[in-house]
């Protein structure tokens, strides 16, 4: 198991920032003998969960707004974001965001193939898939932590879902 992650931020002026970054996640699985079974054949080899817009501590948790908290186990991604933050008031942010990734379900070997060309439906989780999510998000940091609302769309299933969050989160929200 293999993950990376890379985030900048760069200051434009003093009311927009610029936000981009880049987060990877492999499973290379060793090759089986005759007498063995891998254990991706039982449905283990899921081990990353994309989805939600909150941060976790977990290693294998990866935020992708737009899709429901967990919603999406995968063996292999490659994702980007990229957002402009604009203040246009002390502890008020405006943020559009756009996020792409390229995910599989199967072996490193058998994903890198068609990992920078997919052609499958994510939400099948058969193929190796585009998923692409776009929207803007409305924070403000207030006394009791942040207050969050975000409107998404994702591919794929062509809905535009709502996060809402009050305070710091000290557990999972499902």
């Amino acid at each position: 198991i293999a993950v990376m992650n890379f985030e900048k931020r760069r200051a434009l002026n003093k009311n927009f920032v610029a936000v981009a970054g880049v987060e990877l996640g492999f499973v290379f699985m060793d090759d089986t003998d005759q007498d063995e079974i891998s254990f991706a054949e039982y449905g283990y080899a899921a081990n990353y969960m994309l989805g939600g817009n909150l941060v976790r501590p977990r290693k294998d948790d990866v935020v992708f707004p737009g899709l429901n908290e967990g919603e999406l186990p995968v063996t292999q991604f490659m994702a980007l974001k990229g957002a402009i933050q604009y203040s246009p008031a002390k502890n008020f942010f405006l943020t559009p965001h756009f996020h792409i990734a390229s995910i599989g379900y199967n072996d490193f070997s058998d994903y890198i193939e068609n990992a920078f060309s997919p052609d499958g439906e994510w939400y099948l989780n058969n193929e190796v898939s585009a998923l692409i999510s776009a929207g803007i998000t409305a924070s403000y940091n207030s006394f009791i932590g942040p207050v969050d609302l975000d409107v998404s769309w994702v591919n794929g299933i062509d809905k535009v879902r709502l996060f809402f969050g009050i305070g710091y989160q000290f557990n999972r929200s499902n």
